[in-house]
């Protein structure tokens, strides 16, 4: 059984299978690595030349920020929702209810 598509997206009378067929030659077309090798310093997280090597300082949490117990981001003091036993816990964390 074959059927035609007839619609405004395909004026044409094609069949399933002659769409079916354009999609995988131009899916089997598509180079996805393409211009990929233009890219210079970028390094992949799995890389073993990069082992885990970061550049850059990591500074500790200011006199007006705060580390959300929950979801473990730096926040602003004024984004301080409520002080548990457990620690600080943000705004956004209390709205959606995520506290552990």
């Amino acid at each position: 059984m074959v059927l035609k598509l007839n619609n405004e997206n395909n004026s044409s009378g094609e069949t399933i299978e002659e769409i079916k067929t354009q999609e995988m030659v131009i899916n089997q077309s598509v180079n996805l690595d393409k211009g990929l090798e233009d890219v210079e310093g970028f390094v992949l997280p799995a890389d073993p030349e990069n082992e885990g090597q970061l550049e850059g300082e990591v500074e500790p949490p200011q006199d007006d920020e705060f580390i959300c117990v929950n979801c473990f981001l730096v926040r602003h003091i004024s984004q301080l929702g409520k002080t548990t036993r457990r620690g600080k816990i943000c705004i956004e964390c209390l709205k959606a209810g995520v506290t552990k």
